[in-house]
């Protein structure tokens, strides 16, 4: 979760500046996706043009529309991007788990979708070693 070392490193002010909107969340992801340039995940071409989404790019050899949002954390879910990426800093930067009633009621999200959402950012921050807490018991 290489995103979640960015969020680490920033204020509040900062983070709400950079990510306060889903335009500007949706211009950072492609940068996150494809650090050394875009490259189609189906014919492995480096050209492009602009795809159908905000930041997705369309392979210009073989016409693959590929999403930054694609094998995200916020795949698939429904979910403003400005919201999940605001969810995603919260769990990240609290010393320990973000309230999930909290959660809901700063992004406007219910209860059950705020804590899906952040069980997925956890649990993607246990497989990758960036537990903040230690062990998984350790939430109390």
């Amino acid at each position: 979760m290489f995103m979640s070392l960015i969020l680490k490193e920033i204020d509040r002010q900062t983070f709400e500046c950079r990510f306060g909107d889903n335009k500007s969340s949706y211009k950072f992801l492609p940068e996150l996706k494809w650090p050394e340039g875009y490259c189609c995940t189906h014919c492995v071409w480096t050209a492009y043009i602009k795809g159908k989404q905000p930041s997705s790019r369309r392979c210009s050899k073989c016409g693959y529309d590929e999403s930054v949002i694609i094998g995200a954390i916020s795949h698939k879910l429904k979910l403003e991007l400005c919201n999940a990426i605001g969810i995603l800093y919260d769990t990240v930067t609290s010393k320990k788990w973000a309230n999930k009633i909290w959660l809901s009621k700063r992004y406007e999200v219910n209860q059950k979708m705020a804590w899906l959402f952040s069980q997925k950012v956890q649990f993607s921050m246990e497989i990758s070693r960036l537990h903040p807490l230690g062990k998984r018991g350790s939430r109390g």
